[in-house]
């Protein structure tokens, strides 16, 4: 497992209100209320997706599914999940939970436009393409009916940083019947170099066009919590003010001693962050409690890699060795209560985690 000056969080699955972890004769006796999908696999082989049980036991791996490389995404569902086939793939399928036998939907994102996030929405599918493809799809939110079939796209062209045609569109959420896209914006041409000025766009389901936009932290990711849209990128997180309809500073580096922020989750009482020093890469982990007050819990020589919260209100991290480590440290899934920020948790899949998605939700 992660190797850490204290203990570090390992993922798994919470049934509601109590912490995985529990040995199996504990976990026998659960009645499941959700389950969680992880995908997990080395830098340089092909990535496995395995189920854990809500005791936070892996009780099936999900094989062979044909997942070639490590370039796939999960994505939530209330009884399904999302399978993102991403770089070089560019396919998208959902999942009836729990029979993984054959995917349900599955349908081209179109080549190679890299596809990174779906949501449904007013009856559609919508999902952010990251590349362009060589008939200029892409650099889009592509729309697709609920059987997979084209249905037009939303151009952000207009918001690209330089002359490669994609602001690089990559997060997405949906709140009342609008998506909001976060645009990483970096500039291909000049050397993967990442603008200055982050962008946020909104996007109407209905009427499929961008009816708002603002200007936020470079290498904008966009996340919601309680009904409100915040941003996390280079220099720290941002909060969507409905007041005066402008990005406002929730987070800064410098609060975290001029650390860069990692992952954030936002569990509803506290929020899990990780930060990661610019010397030597380390990690460490914090607790942000409602009013701004951080507090640092743990240091990892891991790097974590992804964060979600699962319908229970904690934070799952995933942690693996970072491509550019020379030296191996395994890495683990890991849970951390959404009011105390303390880790509940570890599970070792084999290999280092990389997403994780919630299904058969309540």
């Amino acid at each position: 497992m992660i190797r850490l000056t204290s203990p570090v969080f390992a993922l798994s699955l919470f049934l509601a209100g109590c912490p995985a972890g529990d040995d199996d004769d504990d976990a026998a006796g659960l009645d499941e209320a959700f389950s969680a999908v992880v995908l997990h696999g080395p830098f340089s082989g092909d990535a496995t997706l395995t189920a854990t049980s809500s005791a936070g036991v892996p009780y099936s791996e999900v094989d062979p599914l044909g997942l070639a490389g490590t370039d796939w995404a999960v994505g939530d569902g209330n009884d399904d999940f999302w399978l993102i086939g991403r770089l070089g793939t560019d396919v998208v399928r959902r999942y009836s939970w729990p029979d993984t036998s054959a995917p349900s939907l599955e349908f081209a994102a179109g080549t190679p436009t890299n596809p990174q996030v779906a949501v449904e929405c007013a009856g559609s599918i919508f999902l952010t393409r990251y590349g362009l493809g060589v008939q200029g799809g892409g650099g889009d939110v592509a729309v697709f009916g609920l059987d997979g079939s084209p249905d037009g796209r939303v151009d952000l062209s207009s918001f690209a940083e330089g002359t490669d045609g994609t602001p690089e569109p990559s997060t997405m959420v949906e709140l009342d019947g609008t998506l909001y896209v976060g645009l990483e914006r970096y500039d291909r041409d000049a050397g993967w170099v990442v603008d200055p000025v982050g962008k946020v766009v909104a996007i109407d389901c209905a009427s499929r066009e961008v009816v708002e936009s603002w200007d936020t932290v470079p290498n904008a990711h966009v996340f919601a919590w309680e009904n409100t849209v915040y941003v996390r990128g280079d220099g720290g997180v941002q909060e969507l003010d409905s007041g005066t309809n402008t990005f406002v500073d929730r987070v800064l580096e410098e609060d975290l001693g001029g650390e860069a922020i990692v992952v954030l989750a936002p569990t509803p009482d506290a929020w899990v962050v990780v930060s990661e020093h610019p010397d030597d890469g380390a990690n460490t982990v914090w607790c942000l409690e409602p009013g701004g007050a951080l507090t640092s819990l743990e240091a990892s020589p891991s790097r974590a890699w992804d964060a979600a919260v699962d319908p229970a209100g904690n934070a799952w991290i995933s942690w693996r060795d970072h491509w550019a480590t020379s030296e191996i440290d395994p890495g683990g899934l890991g849970v951390y209560d959404g009011t105390s920020c303390e880790r509940t948790a570890m599970l070792d899949f084999g290999s280092d985690p990389f997403d994780v998605a919630f299904t058969g939700l309540p």
